[in-house]
């Protein structure tokens, strides 16, 4: 009788476990899907306080090993924004399953890149930090965007 009882709770409380996880959230319909090598559109605004804007807020990634590149357009590369060296692009919390790796500017700082494993369903927020003439002293802007990994 006192195993069945154990077992019992045990069942009830792996149950009510699950229940309290939080189930995630869709990415919305207007998610830019990356299927392949996934590029990502920045334009910064050249006034006081600077604004970034991404082609789309929301990014899906489909498929494995994918790469998304941030790409600074043509006008934001011409008023001299990079993304910052160490940081350009990164995540708000931390990775736990390891998803992301690789991370590094390209192309004289107009371009940042990931690897996504894209092997766990998971949504993360992240961060864009631009520069403009100083990576340390110069104007310095930022903007919250997320992937969703499905």
């Amino acid at each position: 009788m006192r195993v069945i009882h154990f077992l019992c709770l045990g069942i009830g409380a792996a149950l009510l476990t699950g229940c309290q996880q939080k189930a995630m959230v869709a990415p919305p319909s207007s998610a830019q899907i990356c299927n392949a090598s996934c590029d990502v559109v920045v334009s910064v605004t050249d006034t006081d306080p600077c604004i970034v804007s991404v082609g789309n807020r929301d990014i899906k990634v489909e498929g494995n090993d994918r790469v998304i590149r941030w790409k600074m357009d043509d006008a934001s590369a011409e008023a001299k924004f990079r993304f910052a060296p160490q940081d350009g692009v990164k995540l708000k919390s931390p990775d736990p399953h390891g998803q992301f790796s690789g991370q590094g500017p390209q192309g004289g700082g107009k371009q940042f890149h990931w690897n996504d494993k894209n092997t766990v369903v998971h949504m993360y927020e992240y961060e864009v930090n631009v520069f403009k003439d100083n990576p340390h002293s110069g104007i310095k802007c930022k903007l919250d965007p997320r992937i969703w990994n499905s």
